[in-house]
């Protein structure tokens, strides 16, 4: 039997974080495929997605990316080339390792596995029925109890 070797796909993932009425609003933007993985290049790919999607950079006030040379160098780094449009954001190193960390510990064990996957299923069962959805507030309502906001399940939320 011969392994199989898959080959690397450079990804960036973009998302937001803002407030709507007072709350705190998180989502995914996209994916951009990448071909190079410079700082310079990335700034670009970066630009050109949140041009392509009608947002700005002006009202950027914090930028959470990784730890790596490219992304977070103070002279020529993302973050930097960031602040040129956006001078008042503000760099914050993400801190999902731990979390991926674990994630990788648990795919270890079947039982945790099975956790996680129970987890997501019920995860999915509310966020894609609003009739469900529906049934669990008037259930909190009529228990008395605040509303529940049910995240999704994932490898890199930082808790």
């Amino acid at each position: 039997m011969q392994a199989q070797i898959f080959p690397q796909k450079k990804e960036l993932s973009v998302c937001g974080r803002w407030l709507e009425d007072g709350t705190v609003v998180e989502h995914f933007l996209g994916i951009i495929h990448i071909k190079e993985a410079t700082a310079e290049a990335l700034i670009q790919y970066l630009l050109d997605f949140l041009g392509s999607n009608n947002i700005s950079l002006q009202g950027l006030r914090g930028l959470g990316i990784d730890g790596t040379n490219t992304m977070s160098g103070e002279r020529s780094g993302v973050q930097k080339r960031v602040r040129l449009f956006a001078p008042s954001a503000l760099y914050v190193h993400c801190r999902h390792q731990l979390q991926l960390a674990a994630i990788h510990a648990a795919n270890d064990h079947n039982e945790i596995k099975k956790f996680f996957g129970t987890l997501l299923t019920i995860w999915k069962a509310f966020h894609y029925s609003p009739k469900k959805i529906e049934k669990l507030i008037d259930l909190e309502a009529e228990l008395g109890v605040p509303e529940l906001k049910i995240g999704k399940p994932s490898d890199t939320i930082d808790g």
